[in-house]
């Protein structure tokens, strides 16, 4: 017998990349803009991965796959998987994972902070995410708790925006509270 409204890991994957073939045709190609320019050699220099043009981005939104072709500065070491891209005329936090051994630790509020100074001493003219589960799961991990993404978002000033479901930083009571600090380059750096 069936069971209703169940599919196999195997069914899952499928489903999704016979979506993914689907949507190849509706792939919304990004390019860098200003914003991006003026932190990418910055973060290269401190050996983050420059994907260029060959980054897919994909998304669910209201059920439907959303998928971006966009350059994007990837930070990947024992601690991080970090996704920076370019997004209107800013910078998108595009994925934001702390790995499971180094969660409950600071360890994202501290690397968060950090580079959200970065940006806005590189001239970045506006800051978004889309604070939705993404990246490896597990039940505790940040990348899967919306809850958790979306409160360490909303202390550091980032507010959803009407109609859209990015957030733009707008608020910025608590990066003025820690903007006397200097910016931690080796938190920035793939160790």
């Amino acid at each position: 017998m069936a069971k209703t409204g169940y599919m196999s890991a195997r069914a899952t994957r499928r489903a999704y990349l016979k979506n993914i073939i689907e949507n190849q045709k509706n792939i919304k190609v990004v390019r860098e803009n200003e914003s991006f320019l003026n932190i990418k050699q910055d973060l290269i220099d401190l050996n983050w991965i420059n994907e260029e043009d060959n980054f897919i981005n994909s998304f669910e939104l209201s059920d439907k796959l959303v998928m971006e072709q966009t350059p994007a500065l990837r930070l990947v070491n024992e601690i991080y998987n970090m996704t920076l891209k370019p997004h209107l005329n800013g910078i998108e936090i595009s994925r934001f994972e702390i790995f499971s051994v180094f969660q409950g630790k600071g360890f994202a509020s501290k690397f968060l902070d950090h580079l959200l100074l970065f940006l806005i001493s590189k001239g970045v003219k506006e800051i978004y995410v889309m604070p939705i589960p993404a990246g490896i799961f597990r039940a505790n991990g940040l990348a899967n708790n919306k809850v958790l993404l979306e409160s360490i978002f909303y202390k550091r000033g980032f507010r959803l925006m009407h109609g859209q479901p990015y957030w733009i930083l707008s608020d910025m009571t608590y990066l003025d509270s820690i903007f006397d600090i200097e910016i931690d380059y080796n938190l920035l750096k793939k160790l």
